[in-house]
C-alpha cells in the first residue's frame, strides 16, 4: 500500500541530486550538524569537496549546524521552523520563526539554506516495498551517472535517524529522550 512521504530533493549546491524522505509524523532537524537526522555535512558531494576549495566551503557554512526543524504531521500539515542565524526561504519570502504549510498536497515549495542548498519540498506516495535503506537513485536512470541512494529517515521514537549518516541501533539513551521530548512539546 502506497502511502505519503514528505520528499526533499536537492536542486542547487553541493545538495544537488540528494533525496530526503520523511514519513508522516516525524520530525527532523536538518543542517551540517551529524546530530541532525538529515545531515549535510554527509552527504557525497560534501565529503569530496577539496578542502582547498574555499568558496565552495564558505557557501556550505552558511547553512548551520541546526538550521531548519520540520514537522511532517500529515499530508495537510507540515511545520517548519527556522533555527538558524543565517536565513531559511521558502518560495523566495524569508522564513521568520514557524510557518505553516497546509496545501502541499497541491504544490510543491522552494526551501533555500543558506546562500546555495536548495531543496523541493513535496508530498509523495511511495510503495511498502521501496521503503528500504537501499532506495534508489531518481536520477540514476536519466542521467548514465551512478549517485548516492536516497537517504531515507527511518522510524526509532519520534525523532528517527537518517541512515546511513547517523546511526541509532542501540536505540536513544535518557539524555536524547529528553531532547526528543523537549522538541516535540516545542512543536505542539
Amino acid at each position: 500500500m502506497a502511502e505519503k512521504y514528505l520528499k526533499l530533493t536537492g536542486t542547487d549546491g553541493l545538495s544537488k541530486g540528494e533525496v530526503f524522505w520523511i514519513k508522516k509524523g516525524e520530525m527532523v532537524l536538518m543542517g551540517r550538524s551529524h546530530t541532525c537526522q538529515l545531515c549535510l555535512s554527509d552527504m557525497k558531494s560534501y565529503q569530496e569537496l577539496d578542502p582547498k576549495d574555499e568558496i565552495s566551503q564558505t557557501k556550505f557554512r552558511t547553512v548551520d549546524g541546526k538550521h531548519l526543524k520540520i514537522f511532517f504531521k500529515n499530508e495537510n500539515k507540515v511545520i517548519l521552523e527556522d533555527l538558524s542565524k543565517n536565513g531559511t526561504y521558502v518560495d523566495g519570502e524569508k522564513l521568520i520563526g514557524q510557518l505553516v504549510l497546509e496545501d502541499l498536497e497541491e504544490k510543491p515549495y522552494i526551501l533555500l539554506l543558506g546562500l546555495e542548498e536548495r531543496f523541493r519540498m513535496e508530498l509523495e506516495e511511495k510503495e511498502a516495498e521501496e521503503e528500504s535503506l537501499d532506495s534508489e537513485s531518481e536520477n540514476q536512470e536519466t542521467s548514465g551517472e551512478e549517485e548516492e541512494p536516497a537517504k531515507e529517515v527511518e522510524e526509532k521514537g519520534k525523532i528517527e535517524s537518517q541512515e546511513p549518516a547517523v546511526s541509532r541501533e542501540g536505540g536513544e539513551n535518557q539524555e536524547e529522550g529528553e531532547k526528543r521530548r523537549e522538541i516535540e512539546e516545542e512543536m505542539e
